[in-house]
């Protein structure tokens, strides 16, 4: 009974507190510099994400200061432990203080925690839509593809900024998308059409990775700029 109660009280805080950083994602906006709008995880996440990794190592270091393993077996199942909580926190981690998107008037420069820098001119723009499964918005480029997490900070701006630079039609796999980011999707007659099918990241991987060449425009690096603005 006691044990139940328990659970569902820590259930209901872990829910109460993605809730919170959920609303302060939405409400965050993103950094600028030098005309350049940088969109990055907020620092609620990015604590958290910490908490979650260096948390339950420290609360182990301290545990095995006190209570000192005292046979061979013990040490084994601390490094297991050790193991076990940086292989489930660091990837998180790592997700929210590598990834940036840096947009300017000339394009989009993408900076992935698992893929590199790379650069989406916005004529190279094929489509801007929503992967329900994993609520992402998705950034179709010519050979590309790039993520955005519903959890990024300043997502109505985001979406104001591809409104300037990309038709409706383009864009019109987003609606679900724009009901998660508190924004208006724009032009009327898209509203009242079916919503699309969430777009098949493997598929359309696959299908372009014969045809992607060399070609791989890179400005300078913008990872000064993204440090100074909370990346």
């Amino acid at each position: 009974m006691a044990g139940g109660l328990v659970g569902g009280l820590i259930a209901f805080v872990v829910a109460v507190v993605l809730m919170g950083v959920m609303a302060l994602a939405r409400a965050g906006r993103p950094a600028e510099r030098q005309g350049r709008l940088i969109f990055t995880y907020g620092l609620p996440l990015k604590i958290l994400s910490a908490v979650l990794l260096f948390g339950p190592l420290i609360g182990i270091t301290v545990l095995v200061m006190f209570n000192p393993p005292k046979k061979d077996g013990d040490v084994y199942v601390i490094m297991g432990c050790y193991a076990l909580f940086a292989g489930l926190g660091l990837p998180l981690f790592w997700e929210m203080t590598r990834f940036a998107l840096v947009i300017d008037d000339d394009g989009l420069t993408c900076h992935s925690p698992w893929r590199g820098q790379f650069y989406i001119a916005w004529q190279e723009v094929r489509e801007l839509t929503w992967t329900t499964m994993d609520s992402y918005f998705i950034i179709k480029g010519e050979h590309r593809w790039f993520r955005v997490s519903q959890m990024t900070s300043g997502l109505s701006a985001m979406l104001a900024e591809f409104e300037k630079h990309l038709p409706p039609e383009k864009m019109s796999g987003t609606m679900r998308g724009y009901a998660v980011a508190g924004r208006t999707f724009p032009g009327g007659e898209i509203l009242r059409r079916a919503p699309r099918e969430a777009f098949d990241l493997k598929r359309w991987s696959e299908s372009r990775r014969r045809d992607e060449g060399p070609r791989d425009r890179r400005p300078k690096d913008d990872r000064d700029d993204i440090q100074r603005g909370g990346g």
